[in-house]
């Protein structure tokens, strides 16, 4: 049996509506060996989430993500250089947030992927994309499997605009309004 593909875990995180999602499906698009793992699939369920003083449920709290569960899946990528089989990624089947048309000339896109065809990138290296908001959080357990990582920087008022535009979020449990 050969060997798995090596795997090369890049983390994205930033604010809230920074451009997380939307960059990692860039980078999909770009480097065919590529694959996301999104933090929100990791989300405990919705009966689970912490509540704040006011009664409103936390979902911005690194107690609202089951960490022990995203490890374990970092875990697996590394020994197996692809997600286990079972792992259901509710945010890659979401058409909520991460709409890239027109986000770049016309043209980039191919460009980009003729680049990598003709560079000595390894093809049998995997690249998992990492995309959270929370991940690189003080006492982070996944921060260390990490083999790079990016910080989205986006001024607050660009922010708050696209979280109040965006229609819902997708949680295990459903869309949320």
């Amino acid at each position: 049996m050969p060997p798995p593909p090596a795997t090369f875990v890049v983390g994205i995180s930033g604010l809230s509506s920074s451009g997380k999602t939307t960059l990692s499906r860039l980078l999909r698009c770009i480097f065919p060996s590529s694959f996301i793992l999104h933090q929100d699939d990791f989300f405990w369920p919705d009966k689970d989430i912490p509540v704040r003083e006011d009664g409103i449920q936390d979902w911005d709290c690194v107690d609202a993500i089951n960490w022990a569960h995203m490890s374990s899946v970092l875990e697996h990528i590394r020994t197996h250089g692809a997600p286990p089989e079972d792992l259901k990624s509710w945010q890659d089947e979401s058409p909520i947030g991460g709409e890239t048309d027109g986000l770049v000339e016309a043209g980039f896109m191919e460009r980009m992927k003729t680049k990598v065809k003709e560079s000595e990138l390894d093809e049998d290296v995997r690249i998992a994309i990492l995309d959270g908001f929370l991940m690189l959080h003080q006492d982070s357990i996944v921060e260390d499997k990490m083999d790079a990582k990016m910080l989205l920087r986006v001024p607050y008022e660009t922010a708050k605009q696209r979280r109040e535009a965006r229609t819902g979020y997708v949680t295990i449990d459903g869309v949320e309004a």
